[in-house]
């Protein structure tokens, strides 16, 4: 419900031309608003001028849009901490207890509600571990890492690259950053967030929205998986 109409249809026609092998969406497809943002930090105002389903309609439209201009790309979605109010709202309804946390999930939940597994869609989530030495949601696809958050300062990219000492993509704060460093024995490694797709909430809403910008990234792999 938060898309940026003019920024998301330039994007679309953009990725129709590319035609990619994959795409990876770095969280925060849906805004998790209203009843759903009690899990916010203290001062937030939160959106309540949409529904959850109205929220959910606009992201399966997204992804509908998605699929049609990419249609022989992998779709990679990595789960943000908006989405990951759904599951937090869960266990408060169910009293902590899991079994009933995970049925509300199943009805809930993005996965379900946005039909990913019948769009053949890859959800990653914030709690679980995909890959052998990786922090709790990451994925790494050749050379590079992806997870929706690695800090929120003005100095997000160097943050992330040297928590991680490798390439990596993030998203979370919104405004296109970069940062490079050189590491013994490891040797150059970078770290990107291309912005959002959202549009710029106004000052009342957010904390720092006039550093926002929205953009997108693109990987051009080598077959030897350099980028």
């Amino acid at each position: 419900m938060m898309m940026d109409r003019e920024a998301v249809a330039v994007f679309l026609r953009d990725l129709a031309t590319l035609d990619p092998d994959e795409v990876v969406l770095l969280g925060d497809m849906i805004e998790c608003g209203g009843f759903l943002a009690r899990h916010i930090t203290i001062g937030f105002v939160a959106l309540t001028d949409y529904s959850y389903q109205e929220d959910i309609a606009a992201a399966n439209w997204f992804l509908d849009e998605v699929q049609k201009a990419a249609p022989h790309a992998v779709i990679h979605y990595l789960e943000g901490n908006h989405e990951d109010r759904v599951e937090r709202w869960c266990v408060d309804q169910a009293m902590a207890h899991k079994r009933d946390a995970d049925f509300l999930l199943g009805v809930f939940g993005p996965q379900k509600l946005l039909n990913l597994a019948n769009r053949g869609v890859h959800y990653y989530r914030r709690s679980e571990i995909y890959c052998e030495g990786l922090p709790r949601g990451w994925i790494k696809i050749g050379k590079m890492c992806f997870v929706h958050e690695l800090g929120a300062s003005k100095n997000a990219a160097r943050d992330a690259v040297c928590r991680a000492a490798a390439n990596v993509t993030f998203g979370h704060t919104h405004r296109e950053d970069e940062a490079t460093v050189v590491f013994p024995g490891v040797g150059i490694v970078k770290a990107f967030n291309p912005g959002c797709l959202c549009s710029i909430a106004p000052v009342w809403k957010k904390s720092e929205p006039t550093s926002w910008s929205q953009g997108y990234a693109i990987d051009i792999v080598a077959k030897s998986g350099n980028f």
